[in-house]
């Protein structure tokens, strides 16, 4: 069970100058809870450090680099203070060369570069997925072709036969529909995952009679332009 913690409330007052430094080793502390001040007789709201604004907009396109990259940052976190844990250990010199914190420009700099290398990934991730997407909707098209056993040959444009290929619900349907009519065709049809694929051809001058039936049949079309 939780149990609070005696607290105590600390106002602390300084030179302005000392302001950064100060905030720095309060949050390295990690031992005071900072609240938002609000202006009294005792002192006035204070004014936002002077690379505040430039320092909250650095932080936003980081955190968006993280959901971008699915980056655990609490695990980053940790990895940062396990090398600084390490880095104690060596020298001085050679310590305080290895945590010199880089200029605000510097970060900007970097964070710029990183941002653009990022949005060339993402881009370039874009692309690859509508080229996957497209591949296996073609290897679809192509499983069905070979189920109603089709070659490429046969998607051609005819002076007096036409051909639909898709899918159709229910066939019994279509097939005694197409005998009862006396329609002239061939007609091929294979299950494919659990939906009926069909091949229809008729003359062209049966076009529009065999049209009205497939729409009987809730016909859908397969699109078969890339192999055209």
């Amino acid at each position: 069970m939780f149990a609070p913690k005696k607290m105590e409330k600390l106002l602390i007052l300084g030179e302005k100058s000392l302001l950064p430094a100060t905030i720095n080793i309060l949050h390295k502390q990690k031992v005071l809870h900072i609240i938002e001040h609000k202006k009294n007789q005792d002192a006035d709201i204070g004014q936002p450090l002077e690379n505040a604004s430039k320092t909250s907009e650095l932080l936003l396109k980081i955190r968006s680099l993280f959901s971008y990259l699915s980056i655990n940052h609490q695990l980053i976190q940790e990895q940062m203070l396990l090398k600084e844990h390490k880095n104690t250990k060596k020298s001085n010199k050679k310590s305080q060369q290895q945590h010199q914190k880089p200029s605000l420009k510097q970060l900007e700099k970097d964070l710029t570069a990183i941002s653009s290398s990022v949005n060339a990934l993402l881009e370039s991730q874009k692309q690859l997925d509508a080229k996957i997407k497209s591949a296996d909707e073609q290897l679809k098209q192509l499983t069905i072709l070979k189920a109603l056993k089709l070659e490429f040959d046969i998607l051609s444009s005819y002076d007096s036969i036409a051909y639909f290929i898709g899918f159709v619900q229910p066939l019994d349907l279509l097939t005694s529909s197409l005998h009862s009519q006396k329609i002239n065709h061939e007609l091929r049809h294979s299950e494919v995952s659990g939906k009926q694929a069909i091949a229809l051809f008729v003359e062209k001058s049966s076009i529009q009679k065999a049209q009205e039936l497939l729409a009987k049949v809730h016909f859908t079309a397969l699109d078969l332009s890339k192999f055209k």
